[in-house]
């Protein structure tokens, strides 16, 4: 949230380096709170957390025996072709691969 009197004073900047002009006041308030605005924003961007990214893990052999997934596109059940184990953003364990008849993506969550 940007104080008011930092806007007063960053129009007050405007106002001067415009010459000083008459009947704009308005117009440099609105101008002073937009790029006070904007720079508050990029802060808050560049202190936020990155965001969390998957982590491919090998596949232990008694999960590979399970590697059926439903495919959507083909609608049944079929082995996923290159499949990868991966730990979803809330930290569930999932299987990740493609339809082996159509190439759509496959997904099944699991246990460990």
């Amino acid at each position: 949230m940007v104080r008011e009197e930092e806007i007063r004073e960053l129009a007050y900047a405007i106002w001067e380096k415009e010459g000083r002009p008459i009947g704009r006041e308005v117009e440099h308030y609105f101008r002073a709170k937009q790029i006070l605005e904007k720079q508050a924003t990029e802060r808050i961007i560049e202190l936020a957390p990155p965001p969390p990214v998957f982590k491919l893990t090998s596949i232990s052999p008694s999960t590979k025996e399970n590697m059926q997934a439903y495919c959507l596109k083909c609608r049944t059940k079929r082995y996923a072709k290159n499949p990868q184990s991966i730990q979803m953003r809330n930290g569930r364990a999932a299987i990740k691969g493609t339809c082996p008849v159509c190439g759509t993506r496959m997904f099944r969550i699991y246990k460990v």
